[in-house]
């Protein structure tokens, strides 16, 4: 054994100058850390004195040479350690916290020096968007312009504005010397509007630095499409030789316009697109200009992108390099009622063999798209980390979800989100990782746990062997409040104790009925004042006749507010995220009243209008409706019977403010004037996002000036964010929008005068078919005459998923024969049927009864409520309908039958042998009597139904209750659950 050395007298020790060169000349993180900390106190410099000191600070992280502040909540001595270590030269002091004020800087502006990432926020001093006494000062922006010019070592920069001034901070920032990151982004209702001057100076930073990541997200520079500059800028980014990321998040420019047809940067790896405009993803152009990039560019390792399953229809190069990506994340997933594009999603994922990192996020899918998920997961062996948002998964799926995750043999974290699978389901479903492979180490699972539910999670994770589990907080508007609640769980704390708490987890239950099952189970000691407030307004709702309806987080008004109304409201504004509005418009001030209690979360807004309004009333509406920032939904009813003239408040009542979604119905025997086109011609300029777009009953008198008409019929035209168009019964745009021969290039739902409210052009069933061979991406068309021979009609009509034909006197009736054979993929059907001698004969019903199983195979809702048929002729359709085999619903309730006829008509259904599981009937008025003897037709006749839902009056409601519990008309467990409206 070798002899121990003996040590040396004290001054024999190296001077601490020379003990701190020797440190900082130590590789590894860990040796030093134990070096430093091993050292007596007479070898320590002050500087290393105060570095051993951090060590123990729980903010601050430090892996020599690296340092990362992750709260400015340091104490005196560590705030002052802290700037004391700047002499040690560390490579890289990492600002992970945001700046949000003057203290959050001050915190770390003694080692300001040596930063390296920073993240400044610049934040109104109130939330009250109206409010202008609130915008950062002067000294203030002077104060930040002067910090960022401290940091000359800064590489990577996010500068997040929700002020809408950050022009004020000028362009200094740009000439730091090493800075090759940076972010711009805006939150908030205030987009932030960057100068010119500041895009300008981006360009050349781009052009002239080793820029490696470069995000936009909001930032609107002020100018419009095809200006120099923004082409200067996509020139920079395409020509870029160092940038590697690219995040272009909601920039306006580049919404419609993906770097203005240029390629990508050559060493890009990860790119981030979403236009986030409402209409945007559905943009031709934008979405050619993608391809065509990804096409001719390089290959890239991440992609984020909604609506990917755009890319299934481009061609073999574009699939190979999507294919080639080992990172992926897509959203809005499920958000198509046919589930085609799921389909097609699911389709391309299949196809990604490469792929190691995966994050999906499912807005609604049924059963099968989930067990469909699930078999795409299990074939993807090279998984390494998987992200799932998806809501309504059952508890089997779950099962077989946690299986895939177990087996898969590379993957080594998975986070689960937005799962409301019932607590006794996730515990008894861990034990299931425990056949997992060991790559597996971090499971993030975000569920809703109670205080008796917590303990039985924890003692259940503990049995799983080599697994670490973090139970993830929901986030909450203050993050004082998110530190408390991650230490709560943390520490097991009893969670129904603290109303913070439970508000911040039921603010984010995303299902209406989970959301009141939650609130009305605790406690009222554990409730905040705002869910109480909810709990109010539930209660308040109940008792208001329809006025207020709850289905939260949806709130509906539909009649001027009380002053209970205002006070419910107002207790619950700060978990409302929107509100929707429909009342009568009796006064202005009947506005003014909710617009002061919610003006900032109003996102639609109807107004019923029943008498007409002076020229100062409407004006004043417009300017109440201007402030409502969120606004981007207007209906307006105009059921008022107007003098000659005096329809011209109309144009005055509607806002200058960029519209998602416009409807009017007005009265076409009173014409409004010249203000209401142009209002129209203000929606739809295609850099303000209008989808919807919907005109019944209106005619309008442009008082000599022919230019109005067609400049409006080239708007719709040109709209690319249009998806819905409805024109019925508008004279004033019949024929010329009939003579355009095009619809707007995107618009997937187009009804045209579909109850025969203008017949002017004998010949239009020609040129309406031109309009709808047009349109590349119709899934729904309602109109009173179609021609099928038409070039191009018979291929639209076979795409289609809805229609709805009202059949026109004499030659309707022929061209409903010619169309529903073609009607191959059509769901749902509304059909408009009159019997008599210009309508359909005998024969002709006889026609339809037997092509509507045949050709309309996918059939699943037929709506007969717009007919006018006789009995013999309904009984020859109704008997006809069992033979459709996947018939969910059926709508009587426009036809005038009594209850002899629904007594011999309602066998012919079958509802017992089919899926038919809804009858609508009209019965509001009937006698009493003959409901009841409906009611008891129905069980003689269909004994296996049931349920039956019924619309009588309240004073009938209990003797027909009382007839139902005595027929057995309740459902039972085994029973088929077919509901009858009547």
């Amino acid at each position: 054994m070798p002899k121990r050395l003996a040590r040396g007298p004290d001054d024999s020790v190296f001077a601490p100058e020379i003990i701190e060169t020797i440190a900082r000349m130590i590789p590894c993180p860990a040796s030093f850390r134990r070096f430093v900390r091993l050292l007596q106190s007479c070898a320590k410099t002050p500087a290393l004195a105060s570095l051993a000191r951090l060590f123990c600070e729980p903010s601050i992280e430090i892996a020599w040479p690296s340092i990362v502040v992750h709260s400015p909540d340091l104490s005196s001595a560590a705030f002052k350690d802290l700037g004391a270590i700047s002499t040690l030269a560390p490579k890289s002091v990492i600002i992970s916290y945001a700046i949000k004020k003057r203290q959050d800087w001050e915190v770390v502006e003694g080692i300001a020096s040596r930063i390296t990432t920073l993240e400044i926020n610049f934040e109104r001093m109130t939330t009250d968007p109206g409010c202008c006494c609130d915008i950062l000062d002067a000294d203030t922006w002077a104060y930040y312009r002067t910090a960022l010019a401290s940091c000359q070592r800064l590489e990577t920069l996010a500068l997040i504005d929700s002020t809408g001034d950050m022009r004020a901070l000028t362009t200094d920032f740009l000439d730091l010397p090493r800075l090759t990151s940076l972010t711009l982004a805006s939150r908030g209702c205030n987009a932030s509007t960057a100068s010119p001057d500041m895009l300008t100076h981006l360009v050349t930073w781009v052009s002239t630095k080793p820029v490696t990541h470069l995000a936009l997200q909001r930032e609107v520079f002020g100018l419009r499409p095809n200006e120099p500059s923004m082409i200067a800028l996509a020139d920079a980014i395409a020509s870029s030789t160092s940038l590697t990321f690219l995040r272009l998040h909601d920039v306006p420019l580049f919404s419609t316009h993906f770097l203005y047809g240029r390629r990508l940067p050559v060493h890009l790896k990860s790119l981030v697109w979403d236009p986030f405009q409402y209409g945007a993803w559905n943009n031709v152009q934008g979405w050619r200009n993608l391809a065509s990039a990804i096409r001719h560019g390089p290959q890239l390792d991440h992609l984020y992108c909604k609506r990917s399953e755009n890319f299934v229809g481009q061609d073999v190069a574009v699939l190979a390099k999507v294919q080639g990506l080992t990172s992926f994340q897509t959203s809005e997933f499920g958000d198509d009622p046919d589930r085609a594009t799921s389909l097609r999603l699911l389709k391309l994922l299949g196809c990604m063999v490469y792929l190691k990192h995966l994050g999906l996020v499912a807005v609604c899918v049924d059963a099968d798209i989930h067990r469909r998920i699930i078999s795409v997961l299990g074939n993807m062996r090279a998984l390494e980390t998987l992200a799932l948002d998806v809501a309504g998964v059952a508890p089997d799926e779950y099962r077989q979800l946690l299986m895939v995750i177990s087996l898969s043999p590379r993957l080594r974290e998975v986070k689960l989100s937005a799962f409301e699978v019932p607590t006794d389901v996730v515990l008894a479903t861990l034990p299931l990782l425990n056949v997992a492979t060991e790559g597996l180490l971090t499971m993030y699972w975000e569920g809703v746990l109670c205080k008796s539910e917590l303990p039985y999670f924890v003692e259940a994770a503990k049995k799983l062997r080599n697994r670490s589990f973090a139970l993830m907080p929901h986030p909450s508007r203050s993050a004082r409040s998110s530190r408390r609640c991650a230490k709560l769980i943390a520490d097991q704390a009893a969670l129904l104790d603290v109303p913070e708490l439970v508000q911040t987890i039921a603010a984010f239950v995303a299902c209406p009925t989970s959301f009141l099952k939650l609130v009305a189970a605790l406690p009222l000691s554990a409730l905040s004042p705002p869910l109480l407030g909810v709990l109010a307004l539930y209660d308040h709702a109940a008792v208001s006749s329809g006025a207020v309806a709850v289905d939260w987080p949806l709130v509906i008004v539909r009649e001027p507010a009380s002053a209970a109304t205002l006070v419910c409201l107002r207790s619950v504004r700060e978990l409302l995220p929107s509100v929707r509005l429909g009342y009568p418009l009796q006064e202005p001030q009947d506005v003014v009243d909710l617009h002061d209690v919610l003006y900032d979360l109003v996102v639609s807004l109807t107004l019923h209008v029943g008498a007409p309004m002076s020229i100062s009333d409407a004006a004043a509406c417009k300017r109440v409706m201007e402030r409502c920032h969120r606004l981007s939904e207007l209906t307006v009813l105009n059921t008022a019977v107007a003098d000659e003239g005096d329809a011209n408040w109309v144009g005055a009542l509607l806002p200058a403010m960029p519209l998602r979604a416009f409807i009017y119905h007005g009265d076409v025997h009173s014409p409004l004037d010249a203000s209401f086109v142009r209002s129209l011609l203000y929606y739809l300029d295609d850099d303000r996002g209008c989808t919807t777009l919907k005109l019944h009953r209106t005619d309008v008198d442009v008082a000599g000036d022919t230019t109005l008409l067609p400049a409006l019929c080239a708007a719709i035209v040109r709209c690319a964010s249009l998806t819905t168009l409805s024109l019925n019964g508008v004279p004033f745009l019949h024929g010329p929008f009939l003579r355009q021969q095009r619809l707007p290039p995107n618009v997937s739902h187009f009804e045209f005068d579909k109850h025969g409210l203008v017949r002017q052009l004998p010949n239009d069933t020609a040129d309406l078919g031109v309009l709808v061979a047009s349109g590349q991406h119709l899934q729904h068309v309602a109109c009173d005459a179609l021609s099928v021979a038409e070039p191009g009609v018979a291929h639209r009509l076979r795409q289609l998923t809805s229609f709805e034909y009202t059949c026109r006197p004499y030659i309707g009736s022929r061209l409903l024969l010619l169309l529903l054979p073609h009607l191959v993929s059509v769901r749902t059907l509304a059909l408009g049927l009159i019997t008599g001698p210009s309508y359909l004969s005998s024969e002709k019903v006889q026609f339809v009864a037997c092509v509507l199983p045949t050709a309309c195979k996918r059939l699943r809702h037929l709506d007969l409520s717009n007919c006018e048929l006789s009995f013999r002729a309904m009984a020859v359709v109704l008997a006809a309908l069992p033979k459709c085999r996947r018939l969910e619903s059926l709508a009587l309730d426009g036809s005038a039958l009594d209850v002899a006829h629904v007594q011999g008509l309602l066998p012919l259904l079958g509802l017992t042998k089919t899926t038919l599981t809804t009858v609508r009937l009209n019965t509001l008025g009937w006698p009493l009597h003959d409901r009841l003897l409906l009611l008891r037709a129905l069980a003689v006749a269909e004994p296996g139904v049931g349920a039956v839902a019924s619309c009588f009056s309240s004073a009938d409601r209990t003797a027909c209750v009382a007839c139902i519990q005595e027929l057995g008309l309740t459902p039972t467990k085994d029973a088929k659950q077919c509901v009858v409206y009547v």
